[in-house]
């Protein structure tokens, strides 16, 4: 009975849009990737929104839904569990989209 209240409160809470749905999470994105079919990059296109903070006019990160990932941490001393990571192909930090990072290695 309580696991069918939390389940229909959970699709409740999903179909209203107040959390993510599975396999998707919230992230601060300043800039998108055009691609072409091939893979080219074609444009680099900013998502910063202008935003008052204070006094002054200031360009923040837009927050968007973005696919997430999580990888699998083992530990040889501990517990090994899965952790979340940002969005790996999708969506993730310029020097890991560039290939300038050892996170995908």
């Amino acid at each position: 009975m309580i696991l069918h209240a939390l389940t229909r409160h959970y699709e409740d809470l999903l179909s209203l849009g107040r959390i993510p749905r599975p396999g998707w999470g919230t992230a601060k994105v300043s800039y998108a990737l055009d691609l072409s079919l091939e893979g080219e990059i074609l444009a680099l296109l900013p998502l910063k929104t202008e935003q008052l903070r204070g006094k002054k006019a200031e360009l923040l990160p837009r927050k968007m839904e973005v696919p997430i990932c999580y990888e699998w941490i083992f530990r040889s001393y501990g517990r090994s569990f899965w952790k979340k990571r940002s969005a790996c192909t999708f969506c993730n930090g310029s020097i890991c989209i560039m290939g300038k990072c050892s996170c995908h290695s």
